[in-house]
């Protein structure tokens, strides 16, 4: 099976630096045509289904990679973006001085940090997101193809885990928007799927730059 993690197209957060969680903001001209040059990168690949989290500017990268196959977009929340809670919105440059108490435990441990008025941690993300990929394992024949579009954090949470790499080590990973990572999962014969095997065989790609060899 090959899990294909989409993160969503540019906004306007994204390029002016803004802290970006489950706020509802939608995709720039520049993130609509990222989302046509992923949608052009699976326009060969048999895609059997597509799931996204419910946020517009990852929906809409969904269904623009949709037009070219025979399904449409199944909202997932297990794949929304950490909940950042006040920090939504603020630039990230203005963190230490906004937010002291929460850079300080950020910076000594990021996993555990509560979000200022959120309930939501990475390690909290990390068991939501990880509890929608295992569910779609499940769901899904070995030899399907799936996308999921989602977001920076989620998907850094969903490598960790599948790379058995520590959550806090997040950083060592690059996810830009509108780019593919793809993960592939294998299963020995009666194997239960905690012992699924992952590869990462590609991270942070821009389909713009590269063609598909699937």
């Amino acid at each position: 099976m090959k899990i294909y993690l989409v993160r969503h197209g540019e906004t306007d957060w994204n390029l002016s630096g803004k802290a970006q969680g489950q706020s509802d903001i939608p995709l720039n001209s520049t993130g609509e045509n990222q989302a046509l040059s992923v949608s052009k990168y699976f326009s060969n690949i048999n895609i059997e289904s597509i799931y996204s989290s419910s946020v517009q500017r990852a929906l809409k990268t969904a269904s623009i990679i949709s037009i070219n196959h025979n399904t449409d977009p199944v909202i997932n929340d297990s794949f929304l973006e950490v909940d950042f809670g006040d920090l939504d919105g603020e630039p990230l440059k203005e963190m230490r001085t906004s937010f002291p108490l929460f850079f300080k435990k950020w910076t000594s441990d990021p996993t555990s940090a509560v979000f200022p008025e959120s309930k939501e941690t990475l390690k909290i993300l990390q068991s939501r997101t990880w509890k929608g990929i295992t569910e779609l394992v499940e769901a899904h024949s070995e030899n399907d193809n799936i996308i999921v579009v989602s977001h920076a954090f989620a998907i850094y949470s969903i490598l960790c885990r599948a790379l058995g790499m520590p959550l806090k080590n997040y950083g060592r990973l690059r996810l830009l928007p509108g780019t593919i990572s793809i993960l592939e999962a294998k299963k020995n014969p009666g194997d239960e799927f905690v012992d699924t095997k992952w590869t990462l065989t590609k991270l942070n790609s821009s389909p713009s730059q590269e063609k598909p060899h699937d």
